[in-house]
């Protein structure tokens, strides 16, 4: 993992503070720009972006995972989605109200509430991906460094990955400080314990537009996803329910999530409908 920007806040922890970070991953010497993470200054809400891959016409979707089921495999977006032919950015406000949207492009129907971020502590979303390369490469050096506008976070591999996912944690720092393992040294690198009881290594993005005496960060780390399916694709989930729905397997739970390509968008517009501008 690289990054150009550090910054060491009073828990004596390395954070990383901005306001956008573009999530990179490289391979020998090819670098792809893979999602943004970006905090609004108005109000600290929290927002991923998804420019830069190759498809653009996806579904967008708040599904139902049954009571019951422990680790869905096989969850259909179709009941509670809607299909659009643009790429669009998910939004998870500090009141927990959370969305798909896009300025001028789609309608903002695919929402629910969620954990008001204040109150969110651990996992708060997963992207996967399939195909490094269907992403935008980066054919600049000046694309590879970071500047005052934006932070570049970049994961490194030494070889091509068939599938990757990306989980964001979020912490207040003080319970990130607990949560914290093991020796920094001089590097970003950030291990902590997650829920399963696993050691893990991120980066801890700080909130620098959120804080009401303590301040809050996203944790993120990347890891490779055995599979043997070589499809391009790109999925996302977050927006869950609180922690006491989502931890009693007997209770049905909710999630936003989306899925690009989406196949035929024409059938699927006419079986589901569209959130697209007309």
């Amino acid at each position: 993992m690289q990054v150009s920007t550090t910054k060491k806040n009073i828990l004596g922890l390395v954070y990383f503070s901005a306001e956008r970070y573009i999530v990179t991953v490289q391979v020998e010497q090819d670098a792809f720009k893979i999602f943004q993470v970006f905090f609004n200054k108005k109000d600290g809400s929290l927002h991923l972006s998804f420019p830069y891959f190759s498809h653009k016409e996806g579904i967008l979707s708040e599904i139902k995972i049954p009571g019951g089921t422990t680790i869905p495999t096989d969850l259909s977006l179709i009941p509670g989605g809607k299909a659009t032919k643009h790429q669009v950015h998910y939004s998870h406000h500090v009141d927990g109200h959370a969305h798909f949207s896009e300025n001028k492009k789609i309608y903002t129907k695919i929402r629910k509430k969620s954990v008001p971020l204040k109150s969110q502590s651990g996992h708060i979303f997963t992207v996967q991906i399939w195909r490094v390369p269907s992403f935008d490469k980066i054919t600049k050096e000046k694309d590879k460094i970071s500047t005052n506008n934006r932070t570049i976070i970049t994961f490194e591999f030494k070889e091509m990955p068939i599938a990757l996912k990306f989980v964001g944690m979020w912490y207040s720092t003080r319970v990130a400080r607990k949560n914290y393992s093991g020796s920094l040294g001089n590097g970003p690198k950030f291990r902590f314990m997650s829920p399963d009881r696993r050691i893990r290594e991120g980066l801890a993005l700080v909130n620098p537009f959120l804080d009401d005496g303590e301040s809050y960060a996203l944790v993120l780390y990347c890891e490779k996803i055995p599979s043997e399916d070589t499809t391009e694709a790109l999925t996302f989930i977050g927006g869950f329910d609180p922690p006491e729905i989502v931890n009693d397997h007997s209770r049905d739970t909710t999630a936003l999530s989306l899925m690009y390509p989406a196949g035929d968008i024409d059938n699927l517009i006419k079986q589901i409908g569209s959130v697209d501008f007309s």
